[in-house]
């Protein structure tokens, strides 16, 4: 039974390589558990025990990123990639 699973993880990684997939092999309890390559400039991230891909969404300027950057915080473009840009606390 050991056997037949070393076989089919392998054969799963050969498609991954052959077939150009971007799935993940396994399940995850953390996003280092997740294989394969989710795309260019993202990330896995492990949620629900599924591996999903994370892709920062890609700007021109801070008017193209939505939704809610944080308390405090307004969105920035920085290199084409939307990011927070929070106010500092003081104390």
């Amino acid at each position: 039974m050991r056997a037949m699973m070393i076989v089919l993880a392998a054969l799963a990684a050969f498609c991954l390589a052959a077939c150009g997939t971007t799935t993940p092999l396994t399940e995850c309890d953390t996003s280092a558990d997740c294989t394969g390559d989710p795309g260019i400039g993202c990330e896995w991230r492990c949620t629900d025990h599924n591996c999903e891909a994370y892709c920062p969404p890609e700007c021109e300027s801070a008017s193209d990123c939505t939704g809610d950057p944080g308390t405090g915080c307004v969105w920035a473009c920085v290199d084409g990639s939307c990011t927070p840009d929070c106010e500092p606390e003081c104390e």
